[in-house]
Order: C-alpha cells, then structure tokens, then sequence
C-alpha cells in the first residue's frame, strides 16, 4: 500500500552565543506560539548536566521553512543542573517540572517557570498535592491551562501516577485515574498502564462538545522487563472550582491500540490538518528500539479523535511509517514532490534523548514543522538541529516509500501490529 504522506527533512543552522559546541540530550525545548522565539532549558551529556537557560531566536525562509536558530545562554538565569524535566508551554510561560542530575544522583521535584519577554526564569512555589521528585516523565498541557505530568523514575524506579498543575493558581492535584474497560487491550484493559520512564505524552485537539475534558496519547516508554509498544488515552475532566481553587479534577485511561514498533526515548507530537477534511497527525521520530537500538525512523499516526462519549476507543490510529533516506538508499524518499525548492536528500542520524517542538507558521507563515534538537547518537552527543515538514503526496507520485504502513483493517488481519517487546499494561 502506498503512503498517502511525504516527509522533507532539512537542516537548521544553530547559531551557538555563550555556548560550546558540546550535545545534549534531556533537555526541555519549547517554541512560542509566534513562531519567532523559544527556550532550551538545562539537560546532560556523558561529561556533566547542565544548569542553564538559552532563549532561542527563529529566523525563517521566505516560504516559511527554518533557516536558523540562534541559541543564547542567558547569564542571569540559572537552574539547578539537571535533565529529564517534563514541560510544557501556556501562554507566554514555559511550565518545567522535576529531573536528575546524573553525576549526583539527586532527583528534584522544582517547578520552574519560564516567562517570554523578560526572559526570567523563576523557582515556582505551588501548593497542593506536590509530585515527589523524578525525571524522565512526560507532560502535556490541556485546555490552555492545565499541566498534566504521568509517570518517571525516582530512586526506587518507574512511575505510572499522574498530577495535574493548574496554572491560574499554581496548585497540583493527584489524580487516580480510572481505567475504562476495552476487550482488545491487555488483560481486558482492566489494569493501569505499567510504570515507565522516557515515554511521550502528547495532548489531542479537543472536540467542541469536550467543554472541561482534555485528552493526551501516552507513547511507549522503558516499563519493567523492557520497552513498550502501547497507546493510551488519558481523558482530564475539571468540575466546579472558580478560578481552580476547589476544582475537582478526574482522570481516565483508555487503551488504545499497539503500535507496530517498541520505543523509549523517542519524540512525540501533533500536527494540525493538513486540508479541511483531514485528520490530525502524530508524528513519532527516533528513540530507543526494542530490536533494533537507537533509530532514525519516522511514523505518522493518523489521528481520529471522537467526541467526548463517544464509543471507545476515543481516538483511532492509522499509522505510516516514512523510512530515512539511510533506512532506503536510493528510494524516492525526496522533498521534489513537495511544493516549493527540493531539499537535499538528507535525514537526522540515529538518536535518543532529543526534544522536539511543532512550530506553527506565524503572521503571514502557513508552514507548519516539527524542529528536532540534540541528543544522543551511539558515539556521541548531538548539537544539531532539523525541520521537518509532512505533506500530502501528489496524485502522480509513485509507490513504494511507504515501508509499512499499518491501517486498522491490515492490522487486524495480522492478528496485531509490531513488536511485544513492552509487555503488558499492569500497574506497578
């Protein structure tokens, strides 16, 4: 079958000022919804974790594609040195939560908050039910307001607990989500999802009936006895409270479905419709392979999210899988498809541990891309960054780019797609 998406991947100039040239990977990396301006916070390589703050500068081509970044170390803001945060973006505020400091072993709890403008970064008094110290955990923001953290690993190991932060009054909330049952999932569904470390968590478009209810995709992720190969939803639902203080706020998790592939380490992220009547994207780059080790490749979910209600499962999934020119030599895998200049035939290496972020077009920019950062090869660390745009394929395309594409019907014909490596969704 053939891959209804291309991919064009190009090279982004970094521009380093205050900075040597050394990697990193576990960092946090957020773009502003202007589409001119983001920040790159703290993060480690094999040689020492950083405590640092860069605000990053986007300057674009003329069809709206990025050209260059240029990353400046602020000297009067300074973390604690540290890497695996969780963040997540609201409003003119980066929201950056927990992390370790490898080479000492201490794991944090701080919440920190970036604020665009003033470029101040400031250590964040909340008050409520406070997440214990950890890294390597995701978050998501819902609704525009709510930071909701899932999982990590503290000194006693992997996590599956979830706290929300809301960010008008600064208070976290423990919630214990419910599962709601689904036959096709493991053991029935009726256990949480295992506890795990370096997955995604990434929010969905909410449906206009959804009103106070938010949902985000768990991704994969490191669980005990290996890696995982499994989605789930988690639904937010905020009741009553004026201005958050007595909100009560409630969970549910919902299986979803297997991926073809197992991975950890990996990013995550959501793109918007390419044409009015087509669906959201997610899109899953590199990471961890159960089978294979650190990878390149890249998978495109079709998104398919259903009213809040609805039957299950919430959202559907179809996925694509786009190989790298290096997955492909000599394939058709070409940006000459694409509407606009051809790119060179290129693609990112293989990596873990980088960070991603969806930046959207600003005033008078219609290109959406997800700009990839850093991390960590098998030789070294990684101080490179990359744009990657998806497009629908043009109707006198050929066939063949589509390594494995995976739509439900030919999912189920094979009796369930990719690797077990993960093992199943038990709580621990």
């Amino acid at each position: 079958m053939s891959c209804p998406y291309v991919a064009d991947w190009r090279p982004i100039r970094v521009i380093a000022k205050g900075l040597d040239d050394q990697g990193r990977g576990g960092a946090s990396f957020r773009l502003h919804t202007d589409g001119a301006q983001g920040v790159l916070i703290a993060g480690a390589n094999r040689h020492h974790t950083f405590a640092d703050v860069c605000e990053v500068k986007i300057a674009r081509k003329e069809d709206g594609r990025v050209a260059s970044m240029t990353m400046d170390q602020r000297a009067d803001a300074v973390p604690r040195a540290h890497s695996g945060a969780a963040s997540g973006s609201v409003g003119g505020s980066v929201y950056v939560h927990g992390g370790q400091n490898f080479f000492t072993e201490d794991v944090y709890d701080h919440l920190y908050r970036y604020t665009y403008g003033s470029g101040k970064l400031e250590l964040v008094e909340a008050s409520g039910d406070i997440p214990e110290g950890r890294n390597s955990h995701a978050a998501a923001v819902l609704m525009d307001r709510y930071v909701v953290i899932m999982g990590g690993a503290d000194q006693s190991g992997p996590r599956n607990d979830v706290f929300v932060l809301d960010t008008v009054s600064l208070r976290w909330t423990r919630v214990s989500p419910t599962v709601r049952p689904s036959r096709s999932g493991p053991a029935g569904s009726s256990h949480l999802p295992a506890a795990r470390e370096m997955h995604t968590l990434t929010a969905l478009p909410t449906h206009a009936s959804a009103g106070s209810t938010g949902g985000a995709l768990l991704v994969g992720g490191r669980i005990d006895g290996g890696i995982s190969d499994e989605v789930w939803h988690l639904g937010i639902t905020v009741e009553g409270g004026e201005e958050g203080e007595g909100a009560a706020i409630s969970g549910e998790w919902t299986y979803v479905d297997k991926t073809p592939f197992a991975r950890c380490a990996h990013t995550a992220n959501m793109l918007a419709p390419l044409s009015p009547s087509s669906p959201h994207l997610l899109v899953v780059f590199g990471g961890m392979d159960a089978a294979h080790g650190f990878t390149n490749d890249l998978w495109i979910a079709e998104a398919s999210v259903k009213p809040t209600g609805a039957a299950l499962p919430p959202v559907t999934l179809t996925w694509h899988n786009i190989p790298s020119p290096s997955q492909q030599p000599g394939s058709s895998f070409s940006s000459s498809r694409l509407v606009g200049p051809a790119a060179p035939l290129k693609a990112p290496c293989a990596r873990f541990g980088h960070v991603s972020d969806v930046l959207c077009g600003g005033e008078g920019l219609g290109v959406q891309q997800v700009v990839v950062y850093g991390g960590a090869s098998e030789e070294r660390e990684l101080c490179d960054a990359w744009g990657l745009t998806v497009a629908k394929r043009v109707e006198e395309a050929e066939e063949g780019d589509c390594d494995a594409c995976e739509p439900k019907k030919e999912k189920e014909e094979q009796g369930g797609g990719g690797s077990r490596a993960g093992g199943g969704g038990e709580a621990q």
